[in-house]
């Protein structure tokens, strides 16, 4: 009976969205060769959230579907996607994993070595909530395809926004074994045709090894296999923070009292700039009255390697949500971000820029990520810009 009800509240809760493990055979002969632990102590976090007081009324209200939560049933516990409704930056003053729905269900990650095992690529479904895409099963076979392989074949790593987010903390973790082994090649996804600099952020984080882009239904024999295995499991949505922080230290630049002031223009289907021309001279002005220097990027025609040379100066790098303010993550650290977030979806870029390690300001505009134009409230960007500079105010008044 109990067991019914457990698998009842499951399903509710989930919604069709299931954490299938990569390897569920039991048989396959695997060593583990390293653990690494992570801390689930936070506050500290919370400080690089900045919200002024005209925005908190406004944020309070924004609802988000969709999070990892606990259940407990008596001695029964489980870690389930949650797809009801909840606000989104409530409890910012609480501890900052338990905010938007993040919460660090991935409490440690293990370096393991299977033996003999038949690689399936890219077998992961739609609404699948593992952070890896392949699986594994036992080869029963003598001959190998591969000696060795490491993979991260990882969920949405084939774009450079979800290669960021979900993708560069454990990138940057296996480099330190990959470093070591520079003959074992790395299995991952093959990139879409905007990720063009794939290979750059590989050796930022300190991965020279070769790449083995893999296709959908491909299946190969390995000898030795390697991959981090995490506990409780490979759950999406849950890298650790000390991950997100040390690859950002690998990404960043050290540099400090940056003069530069960073607009990034969108030219996509939605989301884009409907006042354009006021935005630009706004900031303009602003700049030249704190001695600042202003820049307007439109990434879609720059380089990820020239942007992140942009960025290695900038003080405020300002965006509408989306993948392009993913690059937040070549700011150094002191930096700002100030966000313009869609009170209609609740999304936001929150998690990782304090996981980055920079300032981090959302302003709260009226627009869903579907929005073809968003006309910036210039009122609210002087808000968040004056914020900045009063927290600044030794360096600029």
């Amino acid at each position: 009976m109990r067991t019914r009800i457990q698998e009842s509240i499951s399903h509710r809760i989930t919604n069709r969205r299931k954490f299938v493990a990569f390897c569920s055979d039991s048989t396959i002969e695997f060593e583990d060769l390293k653990t690494y632990n992570f801390s689930s102590d936070y506050e500290d976090l919370s400080l690089l959230i900045n919200i002024p007081s005209q925005f908190r009324r406004r944020l309070s209200k924004v609802r988000k579907s969709g999070g990892w939560r606990s259940i407990r049933i008596a001695n029964w516990k489980r870690n389930v996607w949650h797809v009801g409704s909840f606000r989104y930056w409530k409890g910012l003053k609480y501890s900052i994993h338990k905010i938007g729905g993040h919460s660090q269900t991935i409490k440690s990650l293990t370096l393991r070595k299977y033996r003999y095992v038949n690689y399936h690529a890219q077998q992961s479904q739609s609404n699948s909530l593992n952070m890896y895409t392949f699986k594994i099963t036992k080869s029963s076979s003598g001959k190998f395809d591969i000696d060795e392989a490491f993979s991260l074949e990882l969920a949405g790593s084939y774009a450079f926004q979800h290669f960021i987010d979900h993708a560069m903390a454990y990138t940057y973790l296996a480099s330190e074994f990959l470093s070591k082994k520079p003959q074992i090649p790395v299995l991952v996804s093959e990139p879409n045709h905007t990720f063009k600099n794939r290979e750059f952020l590989f050796k930022r984080l300190g991965i020279t090894n070769h790449l083995i882009n893999v296709t959908k239904t491909e299946v190969f024999s390995i000898k030795n296999f390697y991959v981090l295995k995490a506990n409780p499991h490979e759950y999406l949505y849950s890298v650790p923070y000390e991950l997100v922080a040390s690859a950002s230290n690998k990404l960043s630049s050290w540099k400090a009292n940056g003069r530069l002031i960073v607009l990034l223009i969108r030219e996509e289907k939605n989301r884009n700039f409907a006042n354009l021309d006021v935005l630009l001279a706004t900031l303009s002005d602003f700049s030249i009255k704190y001695g600042l220097t202003f820049r307007a990027v439109y990434p879609s025609r720059i380089s990820t390697i020239d942007l992140a040379k942009v960025l290695e100066d900038c003080f405020i790098l300002i965006g509408v949500h989306g993948g392009a303010l993913c690059n937040l993550v070549f700011l150094p650290k002191g930096s700002y971000v100030l966000e313009f977030v869609p009170l209609k979806d609740g999304a936001s870029l929150m998690h990782l820029a304090i996981g980055c390690g920079v300032g981090y300001l959302p302003i709260p505009s009226s627009f869903g990520t579907s929005t073809r134009q968003l006309e910036v409230d210039l009122v609210d960007l002087m808000i968040a810009l004056d914020f900045i500079i009063g927290k600044s105010s030794s360096k600029y008044l």
